[in-house]
């Protein structure tokens, strides 16, 4: 963000490959999928265990920013060709 160049979140949800050459030159790649857990399970203003809603069931935000973000990771893990996800 503008805020701090270390911080990169260039989207709500994104992935990101990571490459490490060993020492017998062979190569292993990771494929990092960043999500947003509150559109997918929304969220909740209880924030204790005594309180009698912190367990209830959350519905999403918006049931299509939901869909949407299924359906990318859903295509994303499908085409990931890197070793590790």
């Amino acid at each position: 963000t503008n805020d701090n160049e270390r911080w990169n979140f260039p989207e709500i949800y994104h992935s990101k490959t990571f490459t490490s050459t060993e020492s017998d030159g062979s190569t292993v790649s990771v494929d990092v999928f960043l999500i947003d857990t509150i559109d997918l399970a929304g969220a909740s203003d209880a924030d204790s265990e005594e309180d009698p809603h912190y367990f209830d069931a959350l519905p999403p935000r918006a049931k299509s920013a939901a869909s949407d973000q299924w359906t990318w990771l859903e295509i994303q893990l499908a085409a990931s060709t890197a070793d590790y996800i």
